[in-house]
C-alpha cells in the first residue's frame, strides 16, 4: 500500500546516502539490492560516521524499517525525532551503531563532521516539513462494516461509561471490546484483514487507546485500574489504580482524569503521576474525559457540572467541554457543550448530541469551535455514558462506531426464571414491558406497559400463577411502581419534574386512585415503615432524599445522600433500617449499603460495576446487576454493617440484553424482562473512511 510512510521511506533512503556516502542497501544487480532490502537491515550510521547524532541515526533507521507500520506515521514525527524533540523507540530488529575510539579523531575533524551531519540533518527535517505540510489527496467517503468473530458480540453497559471501540493513529489497527461468555475481553484487528485475535489478560477490559506507535494498547480494568500491554502479545502491565479516562500523547507522556477535579500525566513505564491541571472552582465540577492535540501542549477536557439552586430538590447537571494548557496547567472554558470529544486532524472536533448522532465543526486555530460549520457524520451510535457515544477516530480520519441496536419502543417478554435456571415465558404478544415489581408474597407482580420513555406507558398486574392481566392506569404516564410493605397497594409517579406525583392504589382497583406525595422534581418514591423514614429520589440532582413516613405529604423532605455523583436506585431493606442504592462517584455504577436515617459508613456491595440492588424477603441477602450477570451480597450489621459474601446469582445469570429489567421472588427466583432493549449486543462495528471530505464540498461554510 502507497502512503505518506513511502515517502518517509523514500526521504529517509536520501538522508542515509548524504551521511554515510553509500545507500542503505548496495549490490553488483538490481536483484541484489532488491533481496538485500527484503532480508538485511542497514548498516547502523553512526558505524562508519561516529560524528552523527544518536537520535538522528535512530530516526533515520526506523523510517527505513522494513513493515510500514513500524515507520513513522507522519512526516512532522519524522522530523521531530531528527531534531530529538521526541524520543523513540526502534523496531526490535533495527541495527544500532557501537561506536569506539571517536575521541581518538581530532576536534577539527569532529567539528567539520558534525557541521554537515547537521546540515544534512536539518534538510532533511525541512524536506519532512514540507511533505508534512502538504495538503493529503481527499478520500473518497467510504463506509462499511467490520464483522466480529463467531459467537462474540460487542456491547456496552448499563453500568458503567464503557467506550468499547479504540484505533491507532494511521487507522490500520482497531480494536474492540468483544463478549463471549462468560467473559469479555479486548479484541485486535487490522483493517485491511477479516480476522480478529483477542488479546489475552484484557478479561473484563474496556476503552482500548493505541499508543502512538500502535504497538501498545490502554485499557481500563474491570475495577477502572489503568493498564498497558503489548499488541503482539504480553502481560497487562498496572500504571495506576483508578482512571475513568486516558490519551498516550505524542510526547510519549499518558495523560488521564480520576473522575476527580485534576488531570494527571505518568510515563508509559509507571512511576508516580503527577498532577498537570486542577480545576479552580468550588465542588460541583468533575473532570471527566481528556483529549490531547497534537504537539502535547493542550488538550481538551469534558468537565461535569452540577449547580445547586435554592430549592434543595432543584439541581441541574450539564457536561461543557474546556482546553487545558499542559504547561501552564490553566483551563479555559471554551463554551461548548458536550459530554466528550474527539480531535480529527486538521482543525476538526467530533461529538455526539441527544439524538445519537456523530457531528464534526471546525474549529479555529485557538481550540475554539466556528460556529456554522457543524455537520452530521454518522447516526445511531450507541452511547458510552452520560451524553457520551462509542466510537474512536485516528489522526488520519479513519472512524469506528459501535452502532445503535434496538429502540427503547422494541417488543419484550415477561419470564419466570427458577433457581435452577430453568424459564417459563409468561407473556409473550409483541407488546413493550419493562419495570417489573414483585408482590411482597411472590403471587403478582406489575409491569409497565408501552413505556417508550422514562415518563410514558401504563401499569398492568399480572397474576403470576393463572396469567391474568388487569390494567392498573390509563392515560399513557405512569411510571416507577412500587409495592406498598403490606401488599395492598401500588405506588407509581406521574407527571414531568415539573408536576411529579406519587400516586397510589389498590391492586386489585377496589379502592379509588390517591395522590400520596405532589411536589416537583420526584423520580422515585419508596415507602418505609410505620415511624420509620421514606426515601425519595430527585430527578435534576439525582440524590436522595428521607421524608418521615407517618407525614410523607405535609413534611419538608431533609438531605440524606447528594454530591456531585448520581444517586440512583434506592430500596430500603424490609425493616426500613438499611438503603441500597447505586452511585457513580468511582467513575462507575457501583452498589452500596447504609443505615437510614444515618449517621454510619457507605459499604460498597458491587465490585467492578453494579446497579438495581433488590432485597430478599428476609432482609440477610441483597441482589444486584452485575457486567457479568447477576450478583448477591451476603449483608450483616453486626457488630458493624459488613458484607461477608458476594456471589453468581442463579444458573446463568441475566441475559446480556436486559437492563434493570428483574426483580426476585420471595423463593429466590427472578422476574425478568427478556428480549430487545436499548443498547442491545452487535454482530457488527461501522467504519467511516474519507469523511472529511465532508467539509471540503460547496455547500459547506466556515473555514477557519
Amino acid at each position: 500500500m502507497l502512503d505518506g510512510r513511502s515517502d518517509i521511506y523514500s526521504l529517509a533512503a536520501v538522508l542515509y546516502e548524504m551521511l554515510v556516502g553509500d545507500p542503505p542497501h548496495t549490490g553488483s544487480t538490481v536483484q541484489a539490492v532488491i533481496a538485500k532490502v527484503i532480508t538485511e537491515q542497514p548498516r547502523g550510521i553512526r558505524a562508519t560516521r561516529p560524528a552523527i547524532s544518536e537520535h538522528v541515526e535512530a530516526a533515520t533507521l526506523m523510517a527505513l524499517a522494513k513493515v510500514p507500520a513500524d515507520r513513522f506515521a507522519t512526516a512532522a514525527a519524522f522530523a521531530a525525532a531528527l531534531n530529538g524533540s521526541r524520543a523513540i523507540t526502534l523496531p526490535g530488529n533495527a541495527t544500532r551503531s557501537t561506536v569506539h575510539g571517536a575521541s581518538t579523531m581530532s576536534r577539527r575533524g569532529v567539528s567539520l563532521r558534525e557541521a554537515a551531519a547537521w546540515l544534512v540533518a536539518l534538510a532533511a527535517v525541512a524536506t519532512a516539513a514540507w511533505i508534512s505540510a502538504r495538503p493529503e489527496p481527499e478520500q473518497p467517503l467510504r463506509k462499511f462494516s467490520v464483522e466480529l468473530p463467531d459467537s462474540v458480540t460487542a456491547s456496552g453497559s448499563s453500568i458503567r461509561t464503557y467506550y468499547s471501540v479504540g484505533v491507532s493513529t494511521d487507522g490500520r489497527l482497531l480494536a474492540f471490546v468483544g463478549n463471549r461468555r462468560p467473559r469479555s475481553k479486548i479484541y485486535l484487528r487490522r483493517v485491511d484483514e477479516t480476522e480478529a485475535r483477542e488479546i489475552a489478560g484484557t478479561d473484563g477490559g474496556s476503552r482500548p487507546v493505541f499508543s502512538p506507535d500502535g504497538r501498545t494498547l490502554l485499557f481500563i480494568g474491570e475495577r477502572s485500574e489503568l493498564f498497558s500491554i503489548a499488541v503482539t502479545r504480553g502481560t497487562p502491565k498496572l500504571l495506576v489504580d483508578t482512571a475513568s479516562s486516558m490519551y498516550w500523547a505524542d510526547d510519549g507522556s499518558i495523560y488521564f482524569t480520576r473522575r476527580d477535579r485534576s488531570v494527571w500525566a505518568i510515563r508509559p513505564e509507571g512511576g508516580l503521576p503527577r498532577v498537570v491541571a486542577t480545576l479552580d472552582s468550588a465542588l460541583g465540577e468533575q473532570l471527566a474525559s481528556v483529549e490531547v492535540l497534537p504537539g502535547s501542549r493542550r488538550a481538551y477536557v469534558a468537565i461535569r457540572r452540577t449547580v445547586t439552586r435554592s430549592d434543595v430538590m432543584s439541581v441541574s447537571r450539564s457536561s461543557i467541554i474546556a482546553l487545558v494548557d499542559l504547561h501552564s496547567g490553566k483551563i479555559e472554558d471554551i463554551g461548548f457543550d458536550a459530554g466528550s470529544v474527539r480531535y480529527a486532524p486538521p482543525g476538526l472536533l467530533l461529538f455526539g448530541n441527544s439524538a445519537n448522532a456523530l457531528s464534526a465543526v471546525r474549529v479555529s486555530r485557538n481550540g475554539h469551535p466556528i460556529l456554522g460549520t457543524e455537520l452530521t457524520v454518522a447516526q445511531d451510535l450507541a452511547t458510552a455514558g452520560a451524553r457520551a457515544l462509542d466510537f474512536a477516530v485516528s489522526h488520519e480520519g479513519t472512524l469506528i462506531y459501535r452502532p445503535g441496536q434496538a429502540t427503547r419502543a422494541s417488543a419484550t417478554s415477561i419470564t419466570l426464571v427458577a433457581r435452577d435456571g430453568t424459564r417459563r415465558v409468561l407473556r409473550n404478544d409483541g407488546q413493550r414491558y419493562d419495570e417489573p415489581i414483585v408482590s411482597p408474597d411472590g403471587r403478582r407482580a406489575v409491569v409497565r406497559v408501552g413505556g417508550d420513555r422514562f415518563d410514558t406507558g401504563n401499569l398492568w398486574v399480572l397474576d403470576i400463577g393463572s396469567g391474568a392481566f388487569t390494567p392498573l392506569t390509563r392515560g399513557d404516564g405512569s411510571f416507577r411502581p412500587a409495592w406498598s410493605r403490606d401488599g395492598k397497594r401500588i405506588f407509581y409517579m406521574t407527571g414531568s419534574p415539573r408536576t411529579s406525583a406519587v400516586h397510589s392504589r389498590s391492586w386489585d382497583l377496589s379502592g379509588p386512585d390517591s395522590v400520596h406525595l405532589k411536589k416537583s422534581d420526584i423520580a422515585d418514591f419508596a415507602e418505609g415503615p410505620p415511624g420509620g423514614w421514606s426515601v425519595i429520589r430527585t430527578y435534576g440532582s439525582r440524590d436522595l432524599l428521607l421524608v418521615p413516613t407517618d407525614s410523607v405529604a405535609t413534611a419538608v423532605p431533609r438531605p440524606f445522600i447528594g454530591g456531585p455523583a448520581n444517586e440512583t436506585d434506592p430500596a430500603l431493606s424490609p425493616d426500613g433500617r438499611f438503603i441500597a442504592f447505586t452511585s457513580d462517584e468511582s467513575g462507575q455504577q457501583e452498589v452500596y449499603v447504609t443505615a437510614v436515617p444515618g449517621p454510619g459508613a457507605r459499604v460498597p456491595v458491587s465490585i467492578g460495576g453494579g446497579n438495581s440492588p433488590r432485597w430478599s424477603a428476609d432482609g440477610l441477602r441483597l441482589y444486584y446487576r452485575t457486567p457479568a450477570g447477576l450478583g448477591a451480597a451476603t449483608i450483616v450489621d453486626r457488630p458493624e454493617l459488613v458484607v461477608t459474601r458476594r456471589d453468581a446469582a442463579l444458573n446463568g445469570g441475566l441475559p446480556e440484553d436486559v437492563e434493570n429489567n428483574f426483580d426476585i421472588m420471595p423463593n429466590g427466583g427472578l422476574l425478568i424482562i427478556d428480549g430487545p432493549v436499548a443498547q442491545r449486543s452487535a454482530s457488527s462495528l461501522r467504519v467511516i473512511t474519507g469523511w472529511r471530505s465532508l467539509f471540503s464540498r460547496p455547500a459547506t461554510a466556515g473555514r477557519p
